[in-house]
Order: C-alpha cells, then sequence, then structure tokens
C-alpha cells in the first residue's frame, strides 16, 4: 500500500496524552487501526508516551510514515526513567547533503542518486537508521537506536 499524504489523525482525539501517563492498549490500538485504515501518518507531536511494556501492533503491508516531533521532543517509552527512553531519529533526505550535526537520523528519501556525503554507505532503505559521527556515516540497527 502506498502512504497517503494526508494530515494526521490527532491522537489527543483518541484519549492518548502526551504526558509521560500510561496509554491504554484500546485507545492507542483503536488509534492506529484508523492510521491503517486512512492510510494517515502516524504522528506523535512531542512529549512523552508510556506505552503499555507488552504493546505490539501489526501494520501489514501498510506503509506508513511514523514521526514525531525529533529527538528529545517527541519520545516513546514504556519506562518511566529517562535513561530508558527512545526518541524518535529526525528523518533526512539522502539526495541532500548530510545534517552538520552528530547523531542518529532516519533515511525519509532515498534514491540510486544519492548524495556524495552518502557514497560510502551501501544501499540504505527507506525508514533504515544511520549514524553520523563527522565524516563516518554507518547503518544502524533498530536496536542501536536508543
Amino acid at each position: 500500500m502506498k502512504r497517503n499524504s494526508s494530515k494526521p489523525l490527532p491522537i489527543s482525539t483518541y484519549g492518548i496524552k502526551n504526558d509521560g501517563t500510561l496509554i491504554s492498549k484500546n485507545n492507542l490500538y483503536a488509534w492506529l487501526t484508523e492510521c491503517r485504515r486512512l492510510k494517515s501518518p502516524v504522528y506523535f507531536p512531542a512529549g512523552k508516551y508510556l506505552l503499555p511494556v507488552d504493546f505490539e501492533f501489526d501494520f501489514g503491508n501498510s506503509d506508513l510514515l511514523i514521526t514525531g516531533d525529533g529527538p528529545g521532543k517527541t519520545i516513546l517509552t514504556t519506562y518511566n526513567e529517562a535513561s530508558e527512553n527512545f526518541a524518535i531519529p529526525e528523518k533526512i533526505d539522502l539526495t541532500k547533503e548530510k545534517p552538520a550535526k552528530d547523531g542518529v537520523y532516519q533515511a525519509d528519501i532515498t534514491s540510486i542518486n544519492v548524495h556524495p556525503d552518502y557514497s560510502r554507505v551501501s544501499v540504505v532503505s527507506l525508514d533504515s537508521y544511520l549514524q553520523i559521527k563527522g565524516d563516518l556515516i554507518r547503518p544502524i540497527a533498530f536496536s542501536e537506536v536508543k
């Protein structure tokens, strides 16, 4: 399925708060199910989202954009401790220059004609993660993103 470029479905409409309180599984499932049905972006506005520790959701073959307001602004976690938080990495366009700031990024736009900054990186797929440290750019696994 192709992504819909429509506006994100407001998460607050489903009773989901960004204040670090535990999110109801039923509310989270309802929101994500509707995002999947409408092919709407899954957008977490700035804040801390405390997900149920056993939460799982099958997006099936849907190509949904999952995004937030950036590192340190949108935090998804199953823990109350800051050291256990997961921040959604900033998206980058691989057809443009690499960001000036070191960090972990998520590939948003890729092409066979990538910018020379990324020429030493092997195949990078959409939504994969890259770590940038100075001139070193390397793909990293989701488990290393945290």
